[in-house]
């Protein structure tokens, strides 16, 4: 959401956080959020650098409504990005995707890294319960390659992992659990 704030004055004290919050209510209808602690720590600086011109990503949803995850100066609102990743048994593939509009900037994909610990998923899980490392190699392994997928994708579009905002992984139900360390 794009707002524009009035600074503080002497005769105005209000916080930032209120300023913003009363901002989004009065031009957009946006009400009942809260804000991401980082959001919150970045406030004053960003306010008053961006000549309190301001972009408020959000996230929708959730028990408070949703959540004001960034602010950045209007004139710089950058890309708001998503990355989908679908974690097969053989192959790996990661679709940077923008929030706003639901383009697809870029689709990367590559191999599984786990098929070193074993073709098939019973393998995979077999190396993950015998040896005392294994379930951190295996996910640390499909880690590292999720996160090269994303800064391959990310440089296709001139964009940095600051412009993600959220990652949605799917896969199996082993693959979830090893992805995640389970």
């Amino acid at each position: 959401y794009h707002i524009v704030l009035q600074p503080p004055t002497l005769d105005d004290p209000q916080a930032d956080a209120e300023r913003v919050l009363a901002a989004l209510a009065e031009q957009h209808g946006v009400k009942g959020l809260t804000f991401d602690i980082e959001a919150l720590r970045k406030l004053p600086s960003r306010a008053r650098d961006a000549k309190w011109d301001l972009m408020a990503i959000v996230w929708q949803g959730g028990p408070a409504g949703g959540s004001i995850v960034e602010l950045r100066p209007a004139a710089e609102p950058g890309h708001v990005l998503g990355l989908a990743v679908d974690v097969g048994t053989t192959t790996v593939a990661a679709y940077l995707v923008d929030l706003r509009t639901g383009r697809v900037y870029s689709t990367e994909s590559g191999m599984n890294p786990q098929v070193a610990f074993g073709d098939d998923v019973i393998s995979r899980l077999y190396h993950a319960l015998h040896n005392e490392d294994g379930v951190r190699e295996l996910q640390q392994t499909l880690i590292t390659e999720v996160n090269g997928l994303a800064r391959k994708a990310l440089a296709r579009c001139g964009a940095t992992p600051h412009d993600i905002f959220d990652v949605v992984m799917v896969g199996n139900t082993a693959i979830h659990h090893l992805f995640l360390g389970l």
